[in-house]
């Protein structure tokens, strides 16, 4: 990807992304992350909603050059470059949950933008963990409210997940990782909102 050659929407997303995110204070308690409000500008977050006709091609080419957003603010990223980005859209419903883990594998960066359509269930955010002896101790979160993205480098201690769900209400997300390699369809990764970087 030639990071120089966004449409000009696509440069709209970014600088708004962008001004944002320098904005951010860096947290460092459990691991460094930062949460962001009114991450996307408001008609692109409220045409995202609709899992099924968003089309995810501006949104992941804007959001791809803040990989040197978060090199530069990050202190301890694992990996010294990214190779390829992907943008993927979630949702789960009641009943989940997702025990503390690690993104690490070839991820250096993740992101993840909340796409609640209320601010009724702040809780149902990311959890963040401190591993303590064989266990975990919830330390924050995440809230889950509109347009709220939380980004984070991957891999060392970084423990985050779900608490479990039991509110009967359907959570959506936005995922957007930052790899360390070039990925293909044979790994099973969803690549429609998938970028490659031309160095």
């Amino acid at each position: 990807m030639n990071e120089n050659n966004l449409t000009e929407y696509q440069q709209y997303l970014f600088d708004h992304m962008y001004s944002r995110l320098k904005n951010a204070t860096v947290e460092t308690d459990p691991f460094e992350y930062i949460i962001v409000k009114d991450f996307l500008p408001d008609e692109e977050y409220q045409r995202s909603l609709d899992h099924k006709s968003y089309d995810r091609t501006d949104l992941s080419r804007a959001v791809a050059p803040l990989r040197h957003f978060f090199f530069d603010t990050f202190s301890n990223a694992k990996d010294p470059k990214v190779e390829s980005f992907n943008l993927q859209l979630t949702e789960w419903n009641q009943g989940y949950s997702y025990r503390p883990h690690l993104d690490g594998g070839p991820r250096v960066f993740s992101m993840i933008i909340f796409q609640p359509e209320h601010d009724l269930h702040p809780w149902l955010g990311t959890a963040l963990y401190r591993k303590v002896d064989n266990d975990f101790r919830l330390v924050s979160h995440g809230p889950y409210l509109p347009n709220v993205a939380m980004a984070f480098p991957c891999g060392f201690d970084h423990w985050h997940g779900n608490e479990l769900q039991m509110e009967e209400h359907r959570r959506k997300a936005m995922l957007c990782f930052f790899y360390n390699q070039k990925l293909t369809e044979q790994h099973g990764w969803d690549m429609e909102g998938y970028v490659e970087y031309d160095e």
